[in-house]
């Protein structure tokens, strides 16, 4: 399994389009700061003997890549073996353009052409203020302005790193737009975020890592609200990031926009927005990290902001709603999937030995699906999360269902 590492008003055009880009081929691409254009694209199941289940709910004009793709001599076009070019995986262009001369956000104030790095206040609702880093990056042409954010302390080592190492690789001077990168920030400072970050991005990119004792396969969120061009907006950064595993969460946007939820808030305003679930606690997780740096460029090549050929090489699984496996007892855990494994329903995918009596009783899977979580730890208490299947839909996603109230 390859490592992860992502108001408009309602057009009358149909979703058709998307169900065609997700069968677009996805994976890894070479990691590089920008291109020329010319490289090579780089819910509760039936209790088990052993377990039982519970569910979870859980600019200036657009750069054009360069010379011909690597899979195909002609831009656009299939290749024989059924590839696409970097052309066939760009997300719909913003359409706004920010000109100004500068971008602040607080007291950190970038220039046309320039990258700093600063901090900026948030007051909490306890009194308190949080100093929050931020990176600002002001490219040399106009163009939309894209968010880079990472709640702390979900964000695991890769996260942050490459959020990071992401700032020093883009030169603002290849730049078309504006691009601000928050590594990190504490929960309670959202609605500083949403004030002086959110409300002014055209796309934002969520993310976040897991506990120390979670082995989460990395996946994307693609939220769809049925309005046709916001939904193929957000759905083709998903695709553009590199993920192989996106979940589909089909929502009704609320009256009033929540101040503590990123994605909502985003929705909310008609704008376009990725979540990120994942990334890596092992410090050590080097590729994890790099995944990250090289999904977020790719979204910034999909959009026209730099230069980026970005080419797929596996198909995407969409998947749907998540099945928890609970622990039937106290014991120790032992799986024998790897997360991102496709089971089938009923399938052996782990064995739970009871602590007092040693006996070992097998975990089966309560649906057919993706495992997405793998508790990595092999203690395990009463009622403990041990695995999440999530449903599979394959490379086509489901028509957009209006939520029930």
């Amino acid at each position: 399994m390859r490592p992860f590492f992502t108001p408009v008003t309602r057009a009358t055009s149909s979703v058709a389009g998307l169900a065609l880009m997700t069968a677009a081929l996805v994976g890894t691409t070479r990691l590089g700061a920008q291109s020329t254009g010319n490289e090579k694209p780089a819910a509760k199941s039936p209790p088990t003997t052993a377990a039982k289940s519970g569910s979870k709910t859980s600019a200036k004009h657009p750069t054009k890549p360069q010379g011909k793709s690597a899979t195909s001599g002609t831009k656009g076009k299939a290749t024989k073996k059924g590839k696409k070019t970097e052309k066939d995986v760009s997300s719909p262009l913003p359409k706004h353009r920010y000109t100004a001369d500068t971008i602040s956000v607080g007291a950190t104030t970038a220039t046309r052409n320039s990258r700093v790095s600063g901090t900026f206040d948030a007051a909490p609702t306890n009194g308190s203020t949080h100093r929050i880093p931020v990176a600002l990056i002001h490219g040399a042409n106009p163009g939309p302005v894209v968010a880079y954010l990472s709640q702390a302390p979900d964000s695991g080592y890769s996260t942050v790193a490459g959020l990071m190492k992401l700032v020093n690789l883009i030169d603002p001077a290849k730049v078309s737009g504006s691009i601000i990168v928050v590594p990190w920030f504490d929960a309670s400072a959202t609605p500083a975020v949403l004030a002086q970050i959110v409300e002014r991005a055209d796309v934002v990119v969520a993310l976040s890592g897991q506990p120390i004792d979670d082995d989460l396969h990395p996946y994307g969120y693609w939220p769809r609200t049925g309005n046709p061009t916001q939904d193929k907006a957000s759905g083709a950064l998903a695709v553009a990031f590199g993920l192989d595993v996106v979940a589909v969460r089909d929502v009704t946007l609320p009256t009033t926009a929540r101040n503590d939820d990123l994605v909502s808030a985003t929705l909310a305003a008609g704008k376009s927005v990725l979540r990120i679930e994942g990334g890596r606690t092992s410090a050590a997780a080097a590729s994890a990290t790099n995944s990250v740096v090289a999904g977020c460029l790719n979204v910034l090549g999909s959009i026209g902001v730099i230069t980026r050929a970005v080419g797929m090489n596996g198909k995407v699984s969409w998947i749907g709603a998540s099945h928890e496996v609970h622990a039937a007892s106290d014991g120790a855990f032992s799986p024998e999937v790897e997360r991102g494994a496709k089971v089938r329903k009923g399938q052996k995918i782990g064995a739970l030995t009871d602590g007092p009596s040693a006996v070992a009783a097998d975990i089966l899977s309560p649906t057919d699906g993706i495992v997405t979580f793998i508790r990595s730890s092999p203690s395990v208490a009463k009622d403990a999360t041990i695995l999440i299947v999530a449903t599979n839909y394959g490379p086509t996603p489901p028509p957009f269902s209006k939520p029930k109230p």
